[in-house]
């Protein structure tokens, strides 16, 4: 799978494909550097707020890679489910770089970034929610995710509760026009 990413600066441009893991300047539109090496990316990438190192997700992990050399600097691996497979839906970090959120089939996770721990995990009751997208909020404190039916819900980092459900504008929209 392919996937794009910004640096928080909008100058550089990540991209990822069969070819690897390349980081374009955005103003003359010169590659900068590739990494074949990193040819695993499954489809979602974020770069670190300092906009020194972009993490990637792969089949198993998700790995934070300096721009500059490509070195992995940590991987940190899904957690295991029953059939050993996870279906990863989003990665986000809140604002300070030091929590990494990603939702899975299985539920949302919460990782320390400094040592890859799993800090939290919220799991899904049944039936299991089809979610697409999630966001952690700046502080760390909310994850905010939306599911296919375009229903967002609003999850407590520290509590691991479902705190609330809004309906998006795509249901609202689509509301007004029925």
């Amino acid at each position: 799978r392919s996937a794009i990413a910004f640096s928080p600066d909008s100058r550089l441009l990540a991209a990822s494909g069969d070819s690897g893991l390349a980081f374009f300047d955005v103003a003359s539109g010169r590659k900068l550097q590739q990494f074949a090496e990193h040819q695993s990316v499954t489809g979602e990438m974020i770069f670190a707020p300092d906009g020194k190192s972009l993490f990637i997700s792969t089949i198993d992990s998700v790995r934070q890679v300096d721009i500059q050399t490509g070195r992995v600097r940590s991987s940190i691996p899904y957690p295991s489910t029953p059939d050993g497979i996870q279906q990863l839906c989003m990665l986000s970090l809140n604002a300070a770089g030091d929590l990494l959120a990603s939702v899975t089939d299985s539920g949302i996770h919460v990782f320390r970034v400094a040592d890859g721990t799993q800090i939290r995990h919220i799991a899904f009751g049944d039936p299991k929610p089809s979610y697409y997208s999630g966001l952690i909020s700046p502080t760390g404190l909310l994850i905010a995710t939306m599911s296919v039916d375009s229903s967002i819900s609003l999850w407590e980092v520290r509590s691991e509760e479902h705190t609330s459900e809004l309906q998006s504008l795509a249901y609202l929209v689509c509301r007004l026009l029925l």
